[in-house]
């Protein structure tokens, strides 16, 4: 009675939602959207007909692309086309190419492991749209190869059906959805770029006239410019100009890190009643001005512009000036076709996590190996989907950043993909035996999928539903008996309920990639003090800057940007300064002995950071105090850093 009550309450309860929103609104739907999905349908029906015409084998599979191709913009949907095809005919090549290998099928599927294995570490590595093809050359290849290794059908049509019906469902939904999807907000997004940059550099400012800064800022300035590092290459994604621009959106960030960090240490070594760093604050006040108010004027900082402030300070208008000559490139490539830029002190390092990417493609592989291999040696047909499914979710689920919250979504798609297409295979497909009535038999179910596919509420769901329809449906196949529908229908269901346990099951831990990163930056500056040379400050900086705009991204996804977020960021950057410039003057051939000798011992203490920062902070602070300049300056700024660094330095 209880639970009878509580379903009756919940129908009630939705009822109320569905007059309150109005059911286009409950749906997910509203008018852009139901074109959307009207488009969808046509492109989807319109693939088939043509496959079914030519009479290509599997002709359902043109429909696919309908589902996945659909993106916000429109350099977004030239991409993914693009590398969809490039992705499934190097698939396809390399599912051929295994299988005239005059070897076993179970050393046919170890190397074809392999290969998603390597294709998933790619996903990882490539950034933006580039990746698409690492993952549909991971997903093609078992398509190719399973049902050869399974004694099924013929592998060469199986191959070029693929690579044709791939080329027809791009080509289709170009025409259908390419003209109506919107281009990217690229000049909102410039502009939310320079906004970014003058808020590093007010904040800057702030710590120049002697602030203290807030952590709550500083924290929320890192995490935009993680988001804009990441959403960078999807906006401009298919402009030839606008990834030309990524390189000087890559200085401004870089260099606004620079600005905000070398700030905190001339905080250190130099009072604001220094009339050089007095008006090195107004400068910046004008520029950041300048950055909101979007003024394309001549350079406000240069090279032959910076002063006589030693150290930090020299660091901060080296920044500024990179930050400078990047915000004029930007303008210049707007409004005049190019500008000239001067080659920045510091690069920002390519975003590679090989540590992701190799666990990625180890889990992939090994996964898809030991299915591939526990399917061969049952030798049984009815498992090759269940073979394919389980190749194909798991290459789509390892390329998700965090793949066990997508899972549930996968299964439950899935399941209603599967079971509408059960339905489909024992009741209608017998009856469609001409291209005219698998097309007309199936047309009412992809416009119902276009519908699902458009709304917001269930966009992931609905790709996947109508993925595993077309799969499951093997529409054009003809009658089956019902025990050989059932056993395909629950072998692909079982291969995605299977992978998305085991990645519910064994989740990837954002806060431990977090960590790993910090571990990261502690060993680089524990390295530093090591040995000279062995990491340039130039290179410090570079590798930092992207572990840093990579920890926050990391944070975002572990839910931990609150008050948890690990501070102390800027001064891990700036003990590894300070740690480089005492490299430096002990390399000095005029340094004195004993300078050199205190240098040394004061290296050594730091070469273990993940003990007692504060107590290591004390220590400077005393040879501080008993040096002279500009040794006494460093080991003050060392001793800020390691205060400010703590938190990083000691996470776990």
């Amino acid at each position: 009675m209880a639970d009878a009550s509580g379903r009756r309450m919940e129908v009630v309860r939705m009822l109320s939602d569905i007059r309150e929103r109005g059911l286009g609104e409950w749906l997910g739907l509203d008018r852009q959207s139901v074109g959307t999905a009207l488009r969808l349908a046509l492109a989807a029906i319109v693939s088939l007909s043509i496959a079914a015409m030519l009479h290509i084998e599997n002709a359902y599979w043109a429909a696919m692309p309908t589902w996945v191709l659909l993106q916000a913009t429109r350099g977004q949907f030239i991409e993914r086309g693009v590398f969809r095809i490039f992705g499934t005919m190097l698939g396809a090549a390399v599912g051929f190419g295994l299988i005239l290998l005059p070897v076993d099928p179970l050393v046919q599927c170890a190397l074809l492991a392999l290969w998603i294995a390597f294709c998933a570490s790619l996903v990882q590595i490539l950034r933006g749209m580039h990746s698409y093809w690492a993952l549909m050359a991971g997903m093609t290849a078992p398509i190719v190869l399973v049902p050869s290794a399974m004694a099924l059908d013929e592998p060469l049509h199986i191959a070029f059906a693929r690579v044709e019906c791939t080329l027809i469902g791009v080509i289709v939904v170009a025409l259908v959805s390419g003209l109506s999807t919107p281009v990217a907000p690229r000049e909102a997004f410039y502009r939310r770029v320079r906004l970014l940059c003058a808020d590093a550099v007010s904040y800057a400012e702030h710590m120049v006239r002697g602030g203290a800064g807030s952590e709550a800022q500083e924290r929320r300035i890192l995490t935009e410019m993680s988001e804009i590092d990441q959403a960078a290459r999807p906006v401009l994604a298919g402009s030839l100009e606008g990834y030309r621009r990524l390189r000087h959106i890559d200085t401004l960030i870089t260099a606004s890190l620079g600005v905000m960090a070398a700030a905190q240490a001339l905080r250190v070594r130099s009072g604001v009643e220094n009339p050089e760093v007095a008006r090195l604050a107004e400068r910046m006040q004008r520029f950041s001005a300048t950055l909101r108010a979007e003024e394309h004027t001549h350079h406000l900082f240069d090279e032959e512009s910076i002063g006589t402030i030693p150290g930090p300070g020299r660091r901060l208008e080296r920044a500024l000036a990179d930050l400078d000559s990047a915000r004029l490139a930007l303008a210049g490539l707007m409004d005049n076709g190019g500008a000239d830029i001067a080659r920045p002190s510091v690069s920002i390092r390519p975003d590679r996590d090989w540590p992701l990417a190799i666990r990625a493609g180890a889990a992939t592989g090994a996964l898809t190996l030991v299915v591939l291999a526990i399917g061969i040696m049952l030798d049984e047909p009815m498992l090759t989907f269940g073979m394919l499914g389980m190749c194909i979710y798991a290459m789509l689920l390892s390329s998700m950043p965090v793949p066990q919250q997508i899972a549930p979504k996968l299964i439950g798609g899935a399941a209603i993909g599967v079971a509408v297409a059960t339905v489909y295979r024992l009741t209608i497909a017998p009856h469609a035996t001409t291209p005219f009535l698998l097309v007309a038999s199936i047309a009412p179910f992809l416009v119902v999928g276009g519908f699902v596919r458009a709304s917001r509420r269930t966009g992931f769901q609905g790709v996947e539903a109508n993925m595993s329809f077309l799969m499951a449906s093997q529409a054009g196949t003809g009658a089956a008996p019902v025990a050989a529908v059932f056993a395909t229908s629950l072998s692909l269901l079982g291969a995605a309920t299977l992978v998305s346990l085991v990645y519910m099951l064994l989740p990837r831990r954002a806060d431990r990639d977090a960590a790993r990163i910090s571990a990261a930056i502690r060993r680089d500056l524990e390295r530093m003090a090591a040995g000279p040379g062995d990491v340039a400050a130039a290179q410090w900086h570079a590798r930092t800057s992207r572990r840093t705009l990579r920890l926050m991204l990391h944070l975002a996804r572990a839910g931990k940007l609150g008050d948890s977020a690990p501070s102390g960021l800027l001064g891990a950057l700036n003990l590894g300064h300070a740690v480089a410039a005492m490299q430096d003057i002990a390399a000095d051939p005029m340094t004195d002995r004993t300078t050199r000798q205190n240098i040394w011992e004061a290296l050594e203490t730091l070469r273990s950071l993940d003990g007692d920062p504060r107590r290591t902070a004390e220590s400077m602070m005393k040879w501080s105090a008993q040096s002279t300049e500009p040794l006494a300056s460093l080991f003050a700024e060392i001793s800020a850093a390691l205060l400010r660094a703590e938190p990083l330095l000691t996470a776990r």
